[in-house]
């Protein structure tokens, strides 16, 4: 199914875009314009690798789109640094009042000062187009690591989590609140620190108008109950959303599944959300208590502020380090039972060790195909990836990693001709479930990675 906002494909029985987020059972929403270009017509916010955008800016790469309309990577030749450029959908800034929100929001968030907030350097306009100048990330979107991963280690996810709250804490001292926090919204760099962006956009493009409205401004699975029912948000809606992204991190799934828009708002105001010990056994009480918390319906039931929330998650990740804390007894259900496989790097055997990317980009072709199998756990590929180089048990690269297979395997290259092996270990005994090996010419590389 193709999204009828960034044109991404989507599987058919997809109900929101894997791009951008973007419900797909809704109407499309008006075209981005187009223009002529030899003949042809193409988005106006197409650009190619090298282009100019005006008389500052390179376009290095396209590296993401959404309701807002497309961000590049690019080079500002004036300051001679990489920014990020997010290139404004003309309607959303066509009028003169909104135009003018948009400007006062962006500059209340550019004075937001937080490790974990994404800094914001301009907002101008080249070639008739309205843009919003960024700090550039290089690494990838909370979405795509929990899609990678399924579901991330307590560990992780709640260090996430807290330099998430530190980032709203931040803005909520400066009056912002975020109103549409969600993992496309947070990119983690290479070194793992988290950043939040997009402080003020859901205000700036009209929230205030629409809650007035009875409308419904933010995305459907992480919305808070009051914005879900057209109601105004507060510090206290980004609290929820915090919840919603902290549990999907923790479980790998949402807290409501739904499929429509309007039943996935009414499972927000109505339903309570299943503890996330019971998707991830090994989740302590404790654990479970903040999540819960914050998914309560009512504003009143949550913390009250973030900074409580804050005190509350580095409390429990103390409990959580700490060895002689107590674990909660957890229920077997059927999560537990379910198969689990970690991809490691292929080892480069090769005279030359020149095939370190096909290596690296072979486990990741693996893992991306392997997260499709329905019941099956598949770790991330920053996970695995951490014992590269590192001559460990595999047994003890498995707990670790807590999955029962490990996929383990080298690449040969000889002339044109490749020999690819592969085996599947159990991490309980150590022992190999298969094996087996592939030649090919170098061109079926890709055949390869299918088989």
């Amino acid at each position: 199914m193709e999204c009828p906002n960034c044109n991404h494909k989507n599987p058919s029985d997809s109900r929101f875009c894997s791009r951008c987020g973007r419900a797909l059972e809704a109407a499309p929403t008006t075209p981005l314009p187009v223009q002529t270009v030899g003949g042809g017509r193409k988005r106006a916010f197409d650009f190619v690798p090298g282009q100019q955008f005006g008389p500052r800016y390179q376009i290095i790469e396209e590296i993401g789109c959404g309701g807002m309309g497309v961000v590049y990577k690019a080079v500002d030749g004036e300051l001679g640094r990489v920014v990020a450029l997010k290139m404004i959908r003309p309607e959303l800034t066509s009028d003169p009042t909104m135009l003018e929100r948009f400007k006062q929001e962006l500059l209340l968030a550019s004075e937001i000062s937080h490790e974990n907030v994404i800094r914001i350097h301009d907002l101008g306009e080249a070639d008739g187009i309205k843009y919003i100048s960024m700090k550039f990330i290089d690494g990838a979107s909370l979405k795509e690591l929990v899609r990678t991963a399924g579901r991330l280690t307590t560990e992780r996810a709640l260090g996430i989590a807290r330099q998430i709250a530190g980032a709203l804490l931040a803005a909520h001292r400066q009056g912002v609140i975020h109103r549409d926090l969600k993992p496309q919204n947070i990119m983690l760099d290479q070194a793992g620190r988290a950043y939040v962006m997009d402080f003020g956009i859901a205000k700036a493009v009209g929230a205030e108008d629409s809650t007035a409205r009875g409308l419904v401004m933010g995305t459907p699975e992480y919305i808070s109950p009051e914005q879900a029912a057209g109601r105004s948000a507060d510090e206290r809606s980004d609290i929820y959303s915090l919840g919603c992204v902290l549990y999907e991190m923790l479980t790998g799934r949402k807290p409501f599944e739904a499929d429509s828009i309007q039943d996935m708002l009414r499972k927000h105001m109505s339903e309570k959300p299943a503890p996330p010990s019971r998707f991830s056994p090994g989740l302590t009480a404790e654990v479970d208590g903040i999540v819960l918390r914050c998914l309560e319906k009512s504003p009143g039931g949550r913390y009250s502020s973030v900074a409580d929330l804050l005190k509350a998650l580095e409390a429990v990740t103390d409990m959580e380090q700490s060895p002689a804390a107590p674990q909660a007894p957890v229920e077997k259900d059927e999560t537990s039972s379910m198969a689990s496989l970690a991809v490691m790097s292929f080892r480069d055997l090769s005279p030359e060790k020149d095939q370190e990317y096909f290596c690296d980009g072979m486990a990741e072709e693996i893992i991306n195909a392997l997260v499709k199998v329905e019941g099956l756990r598949v770790a991330a590929l920053t996970s695995a990836f951490q014992f590269k180089g590192k001559d460990l048990d595999i047994r003890e690269i498995g707990n670790k990693l807590n999955v029962g297979t490990v996929l383990e395997g080298s690449v040969r290259k000889a002339g044109n001709r490749l020999r690819v092996t592969a085996q599947l270990v159990n991490v309980e005994d150590g022992y190999h479930i298969w094996s087996e090996r592939y030649d090919r010419e170098m061109e079926d590389v890709f055949e390869i990675q299918d088989d």
